[in-house]
């Protein structure tokens, strides 16, 4: 039998630049913290790459 955990995520956005290794970093945690909540390994550097290939599309548009 599972038992269901409450977990609480608190997201708390500053006023500042961040420059693109620092928001690549963020992301991975972010990711990477959702997904060990799930019992998922994800290689980091798969999730860098991911990332990076996101936010450069999300840049050209």
């Amino acid at each position: 039998m599972k038992r269901k955990k409450d977990i609480g995520i608190i997201i708390q956005f500053d006023n500042k630049k961040y420059s693109k290794e620092e928001t690549i970093i963020l992301y991975q945690n972010f990711f990477s913290i959702l997904a060990e909540a799930r019992d998922i390994k994800i290689p980091k550097e798969f999730l860098k790459t991911v990332i990076e290939s996101i936010l450069e599309e999300y840049n050209n548009r």
